[in-house]
């Protein structure tokens, strides 16, 4: 292999031990409770970008940006197996049963690609899109101390217009720049720091 072609991020928060904080971070509606959860999943990214990094020195690695529907993340209201988590969750929030069931099945969508997959996700979150950004330009930086050089890709996914990168490509810009500064100030003049692009994609 020459390096990695898309690193899907939706699918680092499948696993046990943090699909409760992506899960929290959908449904809350407390700024706090939000911020909380960005920072605990700005945590796990950069540990996952840095080993991938490590692993693959001297390579091209394309991160997509998160690209799934939120409610394939959350349990399904109709199915009695899933009642435990439902409840879990709830009371994670503060909230009641039957304000967590309703806020999942809000979330649902028949048809995702025609909704809110893809950069239309980062549109109506783009504290998400800034989380990631300072996740991977972190973990590239810290890689770069450790002597690792690679390349970093930024994938905006699924575009439909001209429109949606622009909205999004400040957004990430912005945050990569201020990582750099913050960082590791003379990463600013390496080109090879990190490139933006996205996948086009119409369904």
């Amino acid at each position: 292999a020459e390096g990695v072609g898309l690193c899907r991020t939706e699918h680092m928060f499948f696993a046990p031990d943090r699909i409760d904080v992506f899960r929290q971070l959908i449904l809350t509606e407390d700024e706090g409770q939000r911020k909380e959860c960005l920072q605990q999943m700005l945590k796990m990214q950069q540990s996952d970008f840095l080993d991938i990094f490590r692993a693959a020195e001297h390579h091209e690695v394309v991160i997509r940006l998160l690209d799934a529907p939120t409610h394939e993340f959350l349990p399904d209201p109709d199915k009695l197996e899933h009642d435990n988590q439902i409840l879990d969750i709830a009371e994670k929030l503060g909230l009641s049963e039957n304000q967590c069931r309703s806020r999942i099945k809000m979330l649902r969508e028949t048809n995702p690609m025609m909704g809110c997959r893809g950069c239309r996700q980062a549109i109506i979150h783009p504290d998400l899109v800034d989380m990631q950004t300072r996740a991977i330009m972190t973990a590239y930086v810290l890689a770069h101390r450790e002597g690792i050089r690679v390349r970093a890709q930024i994938m905006i996914p699924m575009v439909f217009s001209n429109h949606e990168i622009d909205v999004l490509s400040p957004i990430i810009i912005t945050a990569a720049n201020e990582v750099l500064r913050q960082e590791h100030a003379q990463l600013e003049k390496d080109e090879t720091c990190f490139d933006l692009g996205t996948m086009i994609e119409l369904p």
